[in-house]
C-alpha cells in the first residue's frame, strides 16, 4: 500500500494522530521499527510503499 495512503487513512481515523508522539520524524521511520512490515523504496531511496513481511 502506498505510504501516503496509510498516512491519509490514519489522519481520518485519528484526527489527533501525530507521528512525533511515537518518537519518529516520518511514517516510514515508524514502519522501519515494526518487525511485521517492510518499506519498498523508490530508485531515489525514498519509502514509497509499505507491505507486510512474509512469515515463511
Amino acid at each position: 500500500m502506498p505510504l501516503s495512503q496509510v498516512g491519509t487513512a490514519l489522519k481520518k481515523l485519528m484526527p489527533k494522530y501525530r507521528i512525533k508522539r511515537y518518537g519518529c520524524k516520518t511514517l516510514g521511520e515508524l514502519y522501519e521499527r515494526l518487525d511485521r512490515y517492510e518499506l519498498v523504496k523508490t530508485e531515489k531511496g525514498v519509502a514509497g510503499m509499505v507491505r507486510r513481511k512474509n512469515d515463511y
